[in-house]
């Protein structure tokens, strides 16, 4: 610059307006605040290599020191994204997604993972009230599984009831309970004793020392009853049902003969007792049958036993019977 005289002068341009000053420390990068650059903060910093937020010692390329926001929630942005891009598509990384849930905006999280020539999506969601998604990107319950699970710990409730456990099948609007053709194993550990659910329950095996349900019980039909026992009765829930009979009989034909005990469940043949006597008025053991009976109605039914001739019993033959039935 010069004087009226023309007479040049030089001065700094660090303490004119607008012109940048000398900084102080290495890496800070300097901000116009309105009337003068600030060459001293260190809010932002480079240090040749990374850049700093908060910090000047920054490890990666970006590094931010503090919370890092995206907007606010009233902001008009369907999405805030971070992660790895393909041009204009996401195909890894987090999604922020705007919703208008109750009429105003809220916000859904998603996680996208991308498998390179075969899918890139949203794999997990959290949404607007905290229900996860996996493979589901609208929960409806705390936890959501489209597809398999595996577990190899523990599956625990506070209240294990009716509802607790539920696979529904897929394309199917039967939910099934414990169904073995949707779970594979399932081991259920009760430190009291578990009611099963009632419905129907299908499943290869049951391993636990107290089990009690409604259709899991035994009732006593005869225990050592003299002669031909009067008819009886016991009740069901239509479960499957495992009778356990024996008896004692004689003839006195004079001729080894072939003795038959029928059991008669509501009139209905069910099955024989049998037994090959010798000698007469000798009381011999029929063979114990243990059969499986289905097909029975819930409620109250009758048992009878019908000697079939030369087949005879008096006070000297015992009869024993119980049933045990399954909760399937």
């Amino acid at each position: 610059m010069s004087d009226a005289n023309g007479l040049a002068s030089w001065q700094s341009t660090s303490s004119l307006p607008g012109f940048l000053s000398n900084g102080t420390s290495i890496g800070n990068i300097p901000y116009w605040n309105g009337t003068s650059w600030i060459t001293n903060s260190s809010n932002l910093f480079n240090n040749g290599s990374n850049i700093g937020i908060g910090t000047t010692g920054p490890y990666r390329a970006l590094d931010v020191r503090g919370d890092i926001a995206q907007g606010m929630w009233l902001d008009n942005i369907p999405n805030r994204r971070i992660g790895v891009m393909n041009n204009s598509l996401q195909v890894a990384g987090m999604e922020i997604e705007n919703t208008t849930l109750g009429g105003n905006y809220s916000q859904k999280l998603h996680l996208l993972t991308h498998h390179i020539g075969a899918s890139t999506d949203r794999r997990l969601t959290i949404d607007e009230d905290g229900n996860v998604g996996i493979g589901i990107q609208n929960p409806s319950n705390k936890l959501s599984v489209q597809g398999d699970a595996a577990i190899t710990g523990f599956v625990s409730s506070n209240a294990l009831s009716t509802g607790n456990i539920v696979v529904t099948p897929g394309g199917s609007t039967t939910t099934t309970y414990l169904n073995s053709k949707a779970i594979n194993t399932i081991n259920l550990t009760a430190t009291t004793i578990a009611t099963l659910p009632t419905g129907s329950i299908t499943t290869n095996t049951i391993v636990s020392p107290n089990i009690s349900s409604s259709k899991f019980k035994v009732s006593e039909i005869w225990n050592n009853a003299q002669g031909v026992p009067a008819t009886s009765s016991f009740t069901c829930g239509g479960g499957t049902l495992m009778l356990n009979i024996s008896a004692m009989a004689y003839q006195i034909t004079g001729i080894p003969s072939t003795l038959t005990i029928q059991v008669l469940i509501d009139g209905l043949f069910v099955t024989n007792l049998k037994g090959f006597a010798s000698q007469n008025s000798s009381q011999i053991p029929l063979s114990s049958n243990f059969k499986v009976i289905t097909g029975l109605s819930a409620g109250t039914h009758t048992i009878q036993l019908v000697t079939v001739a030369p087949t005879l019993m008096d006070s000297n033959s015992y009869t024993s019977a119980s049933i045990l039935e399954l909760p399937f």
